[in-house]
């Protein structure tokens, strides 16, 4: 074992970024949502004692803005893309780390008939198939590819290879890939400051799936060169996450009731519309980061970076835990228990159309119908979201499509989404 753990890996879980439910909890989402599945064919402010959310990097944009409009108002939308500082990130990084693929399931014949199908290079099947850096186990096969193999692996292959690699959690970099959109990498790596030699490392290990590239290979990376500063914008860069700064655009026209019945629900109407109302006497009106429109829970931990000593407390902060407690006002940990999240969501939530309202709770699963990721929706497609529970996972605003193209790292048939209301949202 290395001497970073895999669970604090940098480029792991920054993408694709959760690990899969219990079967249990799957299991249990997916009968609660039978019978609407039946019906709808096609759906198939200061942080809490304990809880020390951090300080992120300067954000930096990487698009120029666009507007969405709707019953939300007119929202005003910048792409960013933010990174962890220094000391937000685990120990571990810069040493000498070991790479290795787990292949779940497989016996030493099926992996070499598996193996034998990924057109590999004499080099490259010789170094693989070497059953001698081979560790066989009861449930599937550990290799350990040395970085010379990792590195001369084409586009195709690795692609190949790495999605059978993304159906074991025990491959973090890769059933947790960090990815960007594919129009936004070269200037992710320019912003990088890498110097020309390592960002053509990591164009030689990209591999692309839909509108995203995807990078796995996190360790062979790092142990490429001795420089600590540029371990650290190595590991910074694949920590990285693209969100966006959103705004809410107010003229002196605008429909402050309709505004406040969209944004203020669960009790918060008398809370918003004051600072509504007071834009709308400005000469033009003007804007509000719509963080001034969540509930306290959103808005302390949005475009922030979990405190590495979080994990030290046993809390499972991931996805559920976040959209299980968007509405609370001190955090409940028992949503970070697997079958606490099933008995409350089992007596708060109901099924509903693909019309989503501030709030409501989107769960993505794959055909099989395994959850594999919670969001809250906003509005525009918008949602509020931790992709995974690594403290290299930020919260974050991103767009709904983003967010099935990034899970989609883990079906070749894409995701299903699945929206949920909570009884209590809707006085």
């Amino acid at each position: 074992m290395s001497d970073l753990d895999s669970s604090t890996a940098p480029g792991a879980g920054s993408g694709a970024g959760v690990r899969l439910s219990t079967a249990a909890f799957a299991v249990l989402v997916g009968l609660v949502a039978l019978p609407w599945a039946l019906v709808a064919t096609g759906v198939i402010g200061s942080p809490s004692a304990g809880s020390a959310p951090a300080a992120t990097a300067k954000p930096v944009a990487t698009k120029g803005s666009q507007v969405r409009s709707g019953p939300w108002g007119i929202l005003e939308l910048t792409r960013i893309t933010i990174s962890p500082s220094e000391e937000l990130i685990p120990a571990g990084w810069s040493k000498q780390l070991t790479a290795t693929w787990f292949f779940s399931g497989h016996n030493e014949e099926s992996l070499r008939q598996f193996l034998g199908t990924l057109n590999l290079t004499d080099a490259q099947s010789k170094a693989l198939l070497n059953v001698e850096t081979w560790a066989v186990e009861q449930d599937g096969i550990t290799i350990r590819p040395d970085g010379d193999t990792v590195m001369s692996l084409d586009p195709g292959v690795r692609a190949a290879l790495y999605g059978a690699l993304a159906r074991s959690d025990r491959n973090l970099p890769h059933h947790q890939p960090w990815s960007i959109r594919t129009e936004d990498f070269e200037a992710a790596l320019a912003a990088s400051g890498l110097s020309a030699e390592t960002q053509a490392l990591i164009r030689k290990v990209v591999y692309i799936r839909g509108p995203r590239s995807f990078v796995s290979d996190s360790f062979t990376i790092l142990n490429m060169t001795q420089d600590r500063d540029e371990k650290l914008r190595i590991t910074r860069l694949l920590s990285s996450a693209s969100t966006y700064l959103v705004n809410l655009r107010i003229t002196p026209d605008t429909n402050i009731d309709r505004l406040v019945a969209y944004w203020g629900g669960r009790g918060r109407r008398k809370d918003l519309r004051p600072m509504l109302e007071s834009l709308t006497g400005l000469p033009g009106g003007g804007t509000l980061d719509i963080a001034h429109l969540l509930p306290a829970f959103a808005r302390q931990r949005i475009y922030i970076y979990p405190h590495p000593a979080q994990a030290a407390d046993g809390v499972r902060r991931d996805c559920h835990w976040t959209s299980l407690n968007f509405f609370s006002l001190t955090p409940e940990d028992r949503f970070g228990i697997s079958e606490e999240a099933q008995r409350h969501i089992i007596e708060h939530y109901y099924g509903i159309g693909e019309t989503p309202q501030f709030g409501d709770v989107l769960f993505l699963s794959l055909p099989s119908g395994e959850v594999i990721h919670s969001c809250v929706y906003l509005a525009a497609n918008l949602v509020f979201t931790k992709n995974g529970d690594s403290v290299r996972q930020p919260w974050s605003i991103m767009d709904l499509d983003d967010v099935t193209d990034l899970y989609a790292v883990l079906s070749p048939e894409g995701v299903n989404v699945q929206y949920w209301r909570n009884r209590d949202h809707e006085n």
